[in-house]
């Protein structure tokens, strides 16, 4: 993994300047949710891990620019952004299992995209029934 030279409140900052307040407080919620289970993750991950809690949205719902992080986070929140419609939910899902299991990198991001998943599936005043089929669906591919 390259040398990831990014720190929490940095990226929190930048990435307020991209999102909606709808997606900033969805993003937020995220990354208390992984600064609730940071112990999992060994020193040297936490900032790639709490970086990308934030981030996660910004390729996907954005216009942020592309390829201006380091090579691995940008592959991360490559990795982790749906917009190749080409490629079903459930099928986007399962390479991020597939990534959890063949690298490093691939374990944070899956690990982030059930952080995604958990707020989505909270927040009840929003959630319709078609998306709670979609997310809970979804489990049995990450899980």
């Amino acid at each position: 993994m390259d040398t990831f030279k990014c720190d929490e409140k940095t990226m929190q900052l930048f990435c307020k300047q991209f999102y909606t307040d709808k997606g900033y407080a969805h993003a937020e919620r995220v990354a208390n949710f992984a600064r609730e289970d940071i112990r999992y993750w060994q020193e040297k991950d936490r900032d790639f891990v709490m970086c990308l809690a934030w981030a996660h949205d910004l390729y996907e719902d954005t216009n942020c620019p592309h390829e201006i992080f380091t090579p691995d986070f940008d592959k991360a929140l490559h990795f982790i952004t749906w917009y190749n419609k080409e490629t079903t939910y459930d099928r986007y899902l399962e390479l991020i299992k597939k990534g959890r299991d063949t690298s490093h990198v691939g374990h944070m991001v899956w690990w982030v995209k059930l952080l995604d998943m958990k707020d989505h599936l909270t927040q009840t005043d929003t959630l319709t029934d078609k998306l709670k089929e979609k997310y809970l669906s979804g489990l049995r591919y990450l899980l």
